[in-house]
């Protein structure tokens, strides 16, 4: 905190929120305001302590802040290559046109992690900043934005981040009995920390419904839904979802969980810029969608928690190894990284993007 704090106030956060208590459940959660923010003006954070949480929240909006003044290196149309390369990234449905190769933009130079040299990204594809009219055929979001300790932690994040997101898309367009096979069962989970949040959903009168999605890459990536139960007309608030990602399992199930509760947080305190009413509508309707999404009846689930993969790498630098290489078998032939660290910054900040790879926060058009 000591490192983090300096950082965030010089940045423009002018108030840190203890958001936990607004919600039943007591899973720390913790929200950063940016009055001046060029996107976003609220950060969140989640953790198993509100320090961690604290931390979270900080850390994510300094994030977002270097994300919104990413400079730009050139500026003409693509190479080529280029216009192949980036036409791989799928038009979202608030993109009004896919990817022109012919048209004359911005580029910011990044590092190719798998071939090590250099590769040009579209610099409205990475820049946060939403003061400056979007390129039509351009959808930005933060999708593999991390920051570390040093470059290795950050890229590790980041590649969680992207794979967690690949995983999801790809587990949303199997088939319904696809996903109900991928369906864990929290009681037979006996790792400490999960326990402990199972037994705080569970004291709330809530429901916690998880799912394996590490099918496509084989890095362990868990979605969790926490669902309130009752008649749908009483319904305060729709389930709320979570993901994460990591080769350490435990530590992919503890994100999700958090994740989900940080979801729920985040819609009773109503603060995050980018809510919408569908985010609120028929909270009955959107638990009934779930269901039917996931075969989500009751029964048995399908699939043990030992047969999660589980990777306890011992450094970063193998972690680093592992993910790259889940991206390069899943068909990320570029996994692109961009420098976001500041001079003298004490921390690092990157921002990594794989062509080809989905998304479920790029709602496909």
């Amino acid at each position: 905190m000591r490192l983090i704090a300096p950082l965030a106030k010089a940045i423009g956060v002018t108030r840190l929120a203890d958001v936990t208590g607004l919600d039943r459940i007591g899973l720390p959660v913790f929200q950063a305001i940016r009055p001046r923010a060029l996107s976003l003006s609220v950060s969140q954070g989640k953790g198993l302590s509100r320090d961690a949480a604290r931390v979270s929240a900080l850390v994510e909006a300094i994030e977002l802040h270097h994300a919104e003044r990413v400079t730009v290196d050139g500026y003409g149309a693509a190479f080529p290559d280029e216009g192949v390369l980036w036409a791989r990234m799928s038009p979202a449905s608030g993109q009004a046109a896919p990817f022109d190769p012919a048209r004359p933009r911005g580029w910011i130079t990044a590092t190719d992690l798998l071939g090590g040299g250099a590769v040009r990204v579209p610099h409205g594809l990475v820049s946060m900043d939403c003061t400056v009219p979007r390129e039509a055929d351009l959808w930005p979001n933060t999708n593999g934005l991390a920051a570390g300790n040093d470059i290795v932690e950050a890229e590790v994040a980041a590649l969680c981040e992207v794979i967690e997101r690949d995983s999801q898309e790809r587990w949303l367009a199997g088939s319904t009995a696809a996903r109900r096979a991928t369906a864990l069962d929290p009681t037979a989970i006996d790792m400490r920390a999960g326990c402990w949040m199972f037994a705080r959903i569970a004291r709330a009168g809530l429901r916690c419904t998880l799912w394996d999605m590490s099918d496509a890459h084989g890095v362990a990536t868990i979605g969790c839904a926490i669902i309130e139960p009752g008649p749908a007309a009483t319904l305060a608030l729709p389930p709320a979802f979570g993901a994460g990602c990591h080769p350490r399992r435990a530590v992919a199930l503890v994100r999700a969980v958090a994740e989900a509760a940080q979801t729920r947080v985040a819609l009773i305190a109503g603060s995050r810029d980018d809510l919408t009413d569908g985010d609120y509508a028929d909270p009955g309707g959107q638990r009934r969608r779930l269901a039917l999404a996931t075969h989500d009846f009751g029964g048995p689930p399908a699939r043990r928690w030992q047969d999660v993969p589980d990777h306890p790498l011992p450094t970063d630098e193998a972690e680093r190894a592992c993910l790259l290489a889940a991206c390069a078998r899943a068909g990320g032939g570029v996994v692109a990284r961009i420098d976001l660290t500041p001079p003298a910054c004490p921390i690092a900040i990157v921002r990594l993007v794989v062509p080809g790879f989905g998304d479920h926060d790029r709602p496909p058009a």
